[in-house]
């Protein structure tokens, strides 16, 4: 995430969001954020940590107790309603009509915005992946999880925002649904929409975002880059075998994969293919390699972000 090098179009300094009930409780407590222009952003936390506060914030729904946002470089009340203009997304789940097609739910919601462009919504509607049944003839009371959420996405995509932000869209998706989400997600990254989604499963949102925000008790304890975490936690796969040189060369040839290291001459570690272990041992073996041990080494994500976590109290 370089925030230098790239145009930073939210800034959140030292935001604090208080309440006060029988207690004093602090939602945020001097969070610091930085998303970039093209960001698909990972805001990672617990349930409670304070994400749908910040989001909330972020949207105009609350208002900060003390410090500042800015979004697209303006920070001023007056500026910063202009500039929502330009951002949507959904908090905690899409506003459905249960007994309307996604059709009429998109097409109330277009007129409710002042869209007069028509043809908008069947675009948007094809964009997500729903079919013409799903469009026309089911009532969406019917629909799954994860057809709401693609409903919910096209509605937040309406008025061509610059700036989505989605509040823990993959609870209770299958992983299906969980695959489907991220490649609508690229899809609409690569329009030039930065995009921002908060979730305590660090797990479900690797190999999607492109940098990551760790949240604990309403504080920003680690933002870093996709590359950076890969290289924190990089894991690999161990293989013991009575050849290496031949090994790698096998696995090259046969798999395509370049991203490995010959550590001696019965060791090798590859960075690569960790989800082909069965195909990689059976070609392994067909061509002669005695393979001692193949396992996956390497830090655990999740033990990663509990570390995190450990290192915060």
């Amino acid at each position: 995430m370089e925030a230098d090098m790239a145009e930073i179009i939210f800034k959140a300094e030292n935001i604090v969001k208080k309440y006060k009930k029988r207690r004093v409780f602090f939602a945020l407590n001097g969070l610091d954020m930085e998303i970039c222009r093209g960001d698909i952003y990972g805001f990672v936390g617990e349930n409670g940590a304070g994400k749908t506060t910040l989001l909330r914030i972020l949207s105009g729904r609350a208002a900060q107790t003390s410090g500042n946002i800015v979004l697209f470089g303006e920070s001023s009340k007056k500026e910063l309603c202009q500039k929502r203009r330009y951002i949507n997304g959904i908090i905690e789940s899409p506003a459905l009509y249960p007994d309307l097609t996604a059709w009429d739910n998109l097409e109330i919601c277009r007129l409710q915005r002042g869209i007069t462009d028509k043809k908008c919504s069947h675009k948007l509607l094809k964009l997500v992946g729903l079919t013409d049944m799903d469009i026309d003839k089911t009532k969406t009371k019917k629909f799954s999880l994860g057809m709401k959420q693609r409903l919910g996405i096209a509605m937040a995509l309406l008025g061509n925002p610059q700036f989505l932000f989605f509040d823990e869209p993959l609870n209770g998706l299958d992983p299906m649904g969980v695959r489907d989400f991220h490649t609508l997600i690229r899809t609409i990254n690569k329009n030039g929409i930065t995009i921002l989604i908060s979730s305590h499963m660090l797990r479900e949102l690797h190999s999607l975002a492109t940098c990551y925000g760790f949240i604990h008790k309403g504080k920003m304890i680690e933002q870093i880059s996709s590359e950076e975490l890969t290289e924190k936690f990089r894991r690999y796969m161990l293989l013991t075998v009575n050849d290496a040189t031949n090994t790698a060369k096998i696995l090259h040839e046969k798999f395509g994969l370049n991203r490995m290291e010959t550590v001696s001459e019965n060791t090798v570690h590859l960075y690569e293919g960790l989800d082909k272990g069965g195909e990689m041992m059976k070609a392994l073996i067909a061509n002669g390699i005695t393979v001692e041990e193949m396992t996956t080494r390497g830090e655990d994500l999740e033990k990663y972000y509990l570390s995190l976590l450990k290192q915060s109290l």
